[in-house]
């Protein structure tokens, strides 16, 4: 395995502190990991150099970077300690319990050791090794997104997003430093159906679907919240491949398998508003273009504001027992094509690698 000398590396403080600052929202958590990505993106933008990469993970200046880190998180959470006070005993006490431990010296020595370990176990790479070792030989190399597009942080519903970018474009960048000029296929990858894990947006959302399509990997989590599924969204498609910037050459729709055997499949074409002149058929949603960080986030809010006030407007397809499952996939898979305007090149019928099928 190896790793990006300048990969970012979460601190335990930085953990913490993401974990806090959901507890401190009370009713109005927005949904996290609780691992700390959010805090390290953000924190590397204000501390630069000081932030911990890969390359620091073995480095002799390590310890004191983690103290650093440390004193700069115990400092910014110290003045809402006393927050704590006013939430159940129960989340209280959870509160106090991890700024304990952000403000244990005992828990910098503990990265130290956890740190090197891992520098111990991988190899840790230059941009240069990435375009010739990795790059460069014959064969495929694949990039995989960190989150869904609809959670990108410029994007997506705020306050409801990733703070890292999540879409094709920060794979094309590193494309770029690399100087790679091979050929390039972005493949936007769709279940039959939508799913979201914790708050946030979610028109077409169906408890029906929730309770007949559970997912063995994404269940009730302490810091996600629950697992939510929906009818697959043509306005949300359609604004993720808009937000791509016409990047997508093609959609691979999975899980496909699991939608037959309901006997139907909605599919979201439109929202419903009710305003002061009646119902608004909304179809698509814009894509603001990305201006100041204050500006953006406002959009993207008033987005997700108006997303919780409509309703879907659903179409069902029936499907039949007596006739063959091809026939409804290639049903599906039309209708998915000729609504997006993006060929569907590949489907997923089933688990193994025999029920992917290339879609000619």
């Amino acid at each position: 395995m190896t790793i990006h000398e300048d990969a970012l590396v979460i601190t335990p403080f930085q953990a913490i502190a993401g974990r806090v600052r959901e507890l401190l929202r009370g009713k109005n958590r927005r949904g996290s990991v609780g691992i700390g990505v959010g805090e390290t993106v953000l924190d590397a933008e204000l501390l630069l150099e000081g932030a911990v990469r890969a390359k620091d993970l073995a480095a002799p200046g390590l310890r004191k970077k983690l103290e650093a880190i440390q004193r700069y998180k115990w400092a910014e959470f110290e003045a809402l300690a006393d927050r704590a006070s006013s939430m159940s005993p129960e989340i209280a006490a959870q509160i106090r319990t991890e700024l304990a431990e952000m403000d244990d010296p005992d828990t910098v020595q503990w990265a130290v050791e956890r740190f090197a370990e891992l520098a111990g176990r991988v190899k840790i790479v230059d941009t240069e090794f990435v375009a010739k070792r990795i790059l460069g030989p014959e064969g495929t190399v694949v990039f995989e997104g960190s989150q869904g597009v609809l959670l990108d942080r410029w994007h997506g519903f705020h306050p409801y997003t990733t703070k890292v970018r999540a879409t094709p474009e920060t794979a094309q960048e590193i494309l770029r430093e690399c100087g790679y000029d091979g050929s390039v296929q972005s493949l936007g990858i769709l279940r039959a159906y939508h799913t979201r894990h914790g708050g946030g947006p979610f028109v077409s959302e169906s408890a029906e679907l929730t309770a007949g399509l559970p997912d063995s990997t994404n269940k009730e989590h302490p810091w996600q919240g629950s697992f939510r599924v929906g009818h697959f969204d043509l306005v949300l498609a359609r604004y993720a491949l808009e937000v791509c910037r016409g990047s997508i050459d093609g959609l691979v729709i999975t899980c496909v398998d699991r939608v037959l055997p309901l006997g139907k499949w909605s599919v979201c074409l439109a929202y419903g508003h009710k305003s002061s002149l009646g119902t608004d058929i909304i179809n698509n949603l814009p894509v603001h273009k990305e201006g100041s960080t204050s500006a953006q986030l406002d959009l993207q809010a008033g987005l997700g504001r108006l997303l919780s006030q409509c309703i879907p407007r659903l179409v069902e397809f029936k499907f039949s027992q007596r006739e063959a499952s091809e026939k409804h996939v290639k049903t599906l898979t039309s209708m998915l094509q000729d609504s997006l305007d993006v060929p569907v090149v590949a489907v997923s019928t089933g688990e193994t690698e025999s029920a992917k099928r290339e879609v000619k």
